[in-house]
């Protein structure tokens, strides 16, 4: 007798899911170019079926069809993503005491400068401005509002400076996709191939990193840097 295969589903899986499910819908209001930011870091990282799959949702859900869940059963993870009871949403609790930047940086056993890139980059910080004319990167309000982050100030006239929840902390990490950067880097043959994937690719990244990762000397990635226009100094 063939076991019944439905089961519940873990929280990972309908974060997951759920995610797939926002993308979709971003796709299927305005294509692939509607992504940006978190989502299209997301959707990069899919498996080919979960792309595949998440495509299925994306077109299908224009027509209001059955297609929409990209044909899943009623077992299927979609399925029950999108059919389960779900409380009513509260508001994040605020985070009084998160890890700084200098926190994640030592776990990722990087500098600082490097992981403020990094953030950045996939979203987690954005230039924002404060009093009057200065700037400084802050948590976006999208991540404070998901319970991600918050911009914290020490003392009554301090100055403002972003932490991130200790509870989610690994997630945040785990979306910079260093390990892929490394792998990248470790593809290209010759240490000039590596600078210049990691320019074309990665260019946010300081010199010092991409000097350190290509293996090029830190005054060779200062000179080559390609300009805003493609062109090297």
């Amino acid at each position: 007798m063939q076991a019944n295969k439905t089961r519940n589903m873990t929280d990972a899986e309908i974060s997951h899911t759920l995610q797939m499910m926002d993308v979709a819908d971003r796709i299927g209001i305005g294509g692939e170019d509607n992504l940006s930011g978190l989502p299209l870091t997301f959707f990069g990282r899919l498996s080919d079926p979960d792309r595949s799959r998440c495509l299925d949702m994306a077109y299908g859900s224009r027509f209001g069809s059955p297609e929409s869940t990209g044909g899943a059963a009623s077992h299927s993870l979609i399925y029950q993503a999108m059919n389960q009871r779900k409380a009513p949403a509260r508001p994040p609790e605020p985070i009084t005491e998160g890890l700084t930047v200098a926190d994640i940086a030592a776990r990722m056993g990087m500098d600082k400068e490097t992981t403020t890139r990094l953030l950045e980059a996939n979203g987690w910080l954005d230039l924002a401005p404060y009093a009057g004319g200065q700037q400084r990167r802050l948590v976006p309000d999208a991540v404070i509002l998901k319970g991600y982050g918050a911009n914290l100030t020490a003392g009554l006239h301090g100055v403002p400076f972003p932490v991130f929840s200790p509870e989610h902390v690994e997630d945040i990490i785990w979306s910079l996709a260093w390990d892929t950067i490394t792998e990248g880097v470790d593809a290209q043959p010759t240490k000039k191939g590596k600078a210049t994937w990691l320019f074309s690719h990665h260019g946010y990244l300081p010199d010092k990193a991409i000097a350190d990762l290509s293996g090029a000397g830190l005054r060779t990635i200062k000179r080559n840097r390609p300009r805003k226009n493609g062109t090297c100094k």
